[in-house]
């Protein structure tokens, strides 16, 4: 099991940044904390994996849309999840606008984060693509081999730190007071689509 020991510092921001009325975790807590990590132990430090969760739903420009379950039971358990419903009794124009707007939202703070830390090499990806009504097809089900979810965004640059920004948010001294119990845990997984 993955305990986050491979790596130097392991900061897992969804334990004390969590926004319970969008059921994610808000990209700019992930921008402060990757910020202060940087500046703090960068100088030791040769890389850094910053995990976003956007423009994974729930959509944060539109919360309305909510949050509709795991995203693998696409075709298995009946319309039951945002991708399901998408074209059906949600319009895709409006599902395809949310997404986008989400991934501007995201895309906002990685412009933030690389302003704002130094390194030579950046690398900006996804893990997995997803469908926007190919073969009427919507979503990022794991079975599903098309290229559009097969196939992911690459793109490099670099960063220099101009020092325009000032992290606020702070990972708390006890973490594990922070410690969410499984419950917790396997509903926050269920809110952005990767648990049942």
């Amino acid at each position: 099991m993955f305990d986050g020991s491979e790596f130097r510092v392991f900061d897992e921001v969804w334990r004390y940044a969590w926004d319970e009325d969008r059921n994610t975790i808000p990209a700019r807590a992930l921008t402060d904390r990757a910020v202060r990590t940087w500046r703090q132990r960068g100088k030791g430090m040769d890389r850094m994996v910053v995990h976003y969760m956007q423009p994974h739903d729930p959509f944060v420009p539109d919360p309305e849309l909510g949050t509709y379950g795991s995203v693998d039971s696409f075709g298995r358990e009946g319309f039951g999840n945002l991708w399901s419903l998408t074209g059906y009794t949600v319009p895709r124009e409006r599902v395809w606008q949310a997404y986008r707007d989400n991934l501007r939202y995201v895309l906002d703070d990685v412009t933030l984060l690389l302003e704002n830390i130094d390194a030579e090499r950046v690398v900006i990806t996804a893990d997995h693509g997803h469908a926007a009504g190919e073969l009427g097809l919507w979503g990022h089900p794991s079975d599903l081999l098309l290229p559009c979810v097969r196939e992911v965004p690459w793109v490099e640059t670099d960063a220099v730190d101009t020092e325009t920004h000032e992290p606020s948010l702070e990972q708390p001294d006890d973490i594990a007071a922070t410690d969410a119990d499984e419950a917790v845990v396997r509903e926050r997984l269920r809110d952005l689509g990767y648990a049942e």
